[in-house]
């Protein structure tokens, strides 16, 4: 019982969007754990062009967020990289995000954007059932109303990604299909 309300207490430390979800839309949650992602992951140094380059943070797909994602990277630094967001389509277009959202909208195209992203230092994060084991790093799950998360930590290393062991204890973890 007391691993459980330790796990609990972290989680809460690590991710305080999930502490109180009455307070907070789904969209807002998922926009603070793709701020907090960057907190609990390592990038290669090869992926940012200098040591000021921000983070990007894409969006792939019809877009949930409007003006929040914004609103919530808006004036923070992780590592003292800033951020920038941009939306796009294509993955083709978004090869050099450091957080990639692939929307729910995308579901039907996902492995072909996964495909695209091959070779990318890239997060993928997804939001639709069976992302993570389709070979995203991470993938949004709505639970009791909740917003939980799965993590791929093989499809992690495979983009050159260090994940966090904090990060990987408050998921769910998955592997890819075969």
């Amino acid at each position: 019982m007391r691993r459980i309300t330790g796990l609990l207490a972290a989680l809460s430390l690590a991710f305080p969007a999930m502490a109180e979800p009455a307070q907070h839309s789904e969209e807002g949650v998922k926009a603070a754990f793709l701020f907090k992602f960057t907190h609990f992951v390592e990038w290669p140094a090869a992926s940012f062009p200098d040591a000021a380059a921000p983070y990007v943070v894409g969006i792939l797909g019809k877009d949930p967020f409007g003006a929040l994602l914004e609103e919530t990277l808006g004036g923070k630094k992780v590592n003292g990289r800033s951020f920038t967001v941009v939306r796009a389509e294509s993955p083709e277009a978004l090869k050099g995000c450091h957080v990639l959202y692939v929307s729910a909208s995308e579901q039907g195209r996902r492995a072909d954007i996964l495909r695209a992203l091959k070779g990318t230092s890239s997060l993928v994060v997804g939001d639709s059932t069976g992302c993570a084991e389709a070979g995203a790093s991470i993938n949004f799950i709505l639970e009791d109303r909740r917003v939980r998360l799965e993590i791929n930590p093989a499809a992690a290393a495979r983009a050159g990604l260090k994940i966090s062991s904090k990060l990987i204890q408050v998921c769910r973890v998955v592997g890819d299909r075969p």
